[in-house]
């Protein structure tokens, strides 16, 4: 007991680091664009935030990270609320099971994976949606969605690499 408050405090305000910048990429993503070219572009950085720390740091970006995740997700998109949500803690939980048995061994082994897991979690928020509206939604947008959300990864990534270096408490090693 010799760790005093304001230690424990900013010991656990530093593993709040992944879910406080998902949630920032999420908002600035989020923000209406002027450029009518633009305004359509709109890549799912919720979800490779998502992708990148269930790989890398689980264990500071937990079930509850995936959910308020997922609510601000609804918020900003005016989705209906909780669609989101259940659809981020489910691949956080599929996430945690697979990288504890596969672990890439390079970045595009790892963009690979990541352009499989984003088809299906596009495809399922796709069909959830149908069957939400009970309407057909065009498929040439889930396509346009994928596609740059893919494209987008290795940007994201290595910001959150970058913060990851740079602000989160590394781990001792042999102590």
């Amino acid at each position: 007991m010799n760790d005093s408050f304001h230690e424990i405090a900013f010991l656990f305000l530093k593993h709040r680091i992944p879910l406080f910048l998902s949630l920032i990429l999420v908002i600035l993503f989020a923000m209406p664009l002027n450029v009518a070219v633009l305004n359509g572009f709109r890549p799912q950085v919720s979800f490779i935030c998502l992708y990148y720390w269930v790989e890398k740091k689980p264990y500071m970006f937990g079930l509850i990270s995936a959910f308020l995740l997922g609510l601000t997700v609804d918020i900003c998109s005016a989705a209906p609320l909780g669609l989101n949500c259940l659809l981020m803690m489910i691949y956080w939980l599929i996430g945690v099971k697979v990288f504890h048995y596969i672990t890439p061994i390079s970045f595009v082994m790892d963009w690979f994976m990541f352009a499989v897991a984003c088809i299906s979690f596009i495809l399922s928020k796709w069909l959830i949606f149908m069957v939400y509206y009970g309407a057909y939604l065009p498929i040439f947008d889930v396509g346009f969605s994928v596609f740059s959300t893919v494209m987008l990864y290795p940007l994201i990534a290595y910001l959150n690499s970058r913060v990851q270096d740079n602000l989160l408490p590394q781990e001792r090693i042999n102590e």
